[in-house]
């Protein structure tokens, strides 16, 4: 399960070297600066693909072989951090718990959060071993295209759209196609942050009340390719919310295939 971690807890357990650390920025901030033993592991540099079977397997081999190389293994907790507590270190969290790791964080406040506590940075390298990571993928993590067109109007599942408002009213084209998934909430999801961190756990149970969600119902996120989509669902894991799926695709799949419904304007 993805969860968050303040910085000073994080330092603690960086001590007895039981958890590994992934920075998930570009190799030229990670190399002006990083938390001490950090591998580096950008994100950004990620395939996208659709949520057929074919896709999603070629998704999970080609992580699984940028996860061995960083020296991840299943059972060692992975924290992840960017510069802020951003959807790329979310992204990758939800995408190691997809594939199997016990335990997966993000920083909260990420780098600049750790720095605010006076906590050490350095430049130095230690070139990661590689590990024998064996991908065991947790489907209940994910939600396909099919997972989500078939679960369209039932009422114990809520689909979340957490892209802007720009683009979920199309005035910001990313696919073939505008609008949204029908039946759809929007939350956007900066609205969780406070400045570069979680708003606080009862502040988030409020906010997502206020938009009718229930932590005993079943929750899909999506955004345009996932990322967004992974934080939003780490903060609801924050808020005490266990069923709760991202969906892969989003709106670069969805909205980019003709045989799928949406809702417009």
């Amino acid at each position: 399960m993805t969860g968050v971690v303040g910085a000073r807890d994080l330092a603690r357990r960086l001590e007895d070297g039981s958890v590994l650390v992934v920075d998930c920025r570009s190799e030229q901030e990670y190399d002006a600066g990083h938390l001490p033993g950090a591998v580096h592991l950008p994100v950004g540099s990620w395939p996208y693909y659709d949520t057929t079977p074919g896709s999603l397997a070629r998704f999970a081999a080609d992580v699984t072989d940028r996860l061995r190389a960083a020296g991840v293994d299943r059972d060692r907790p992975v924290v992840c951090y960017e510069s802020t507590a951003g959807y790329y270190a979310a992204f990758a969290a939800w995408t190691l718990s997809y594939l199997g790791v016990a335990e997966t964080a993000i920083l909260d406040g990420g780098l600049t959060g750790w720095l605010r506590e006076s906590l050490p940075v350095t430049g130095d390298v230690d070139p990661p071993v590689p590990s024998g990571f064996d991908a065991r993928v947790d489907p209940r993590a994910l939600a396909t295209a099919d997972d989500v067109a078939a679960r369209l109007y039932d009422p114990g599942v809520t689909i979340v759209d957490v892209r802007s408002r720009k683009e979920r009213t199309g005035v910001l084209r990313r696919s073939a196609r505008t609008g949204w998934i029908p039946g759809s909430i929007h939350i956007p999801w900066y609205e969780s942050l406070s400045v570069h961190q979680f708003e606080p756990v009862d502040v988030l149970r409020a906010h997502f009340a206020a938009h009718g969600l229930t932590a005993d119902g079943e929750v899909v996120t999506y955004c345009q390719a996932g990322w967004r989509a992974a934080h939003t669902l780490v903060a609801l894991r924050r808020a005490g919310f266990v069923r709760v799926r991202t969906y892969l695709g989003s709106w670069s799949e969805w909205g980019n295939r003709a045989d799928l419904p949406v809702e417009t304007a």
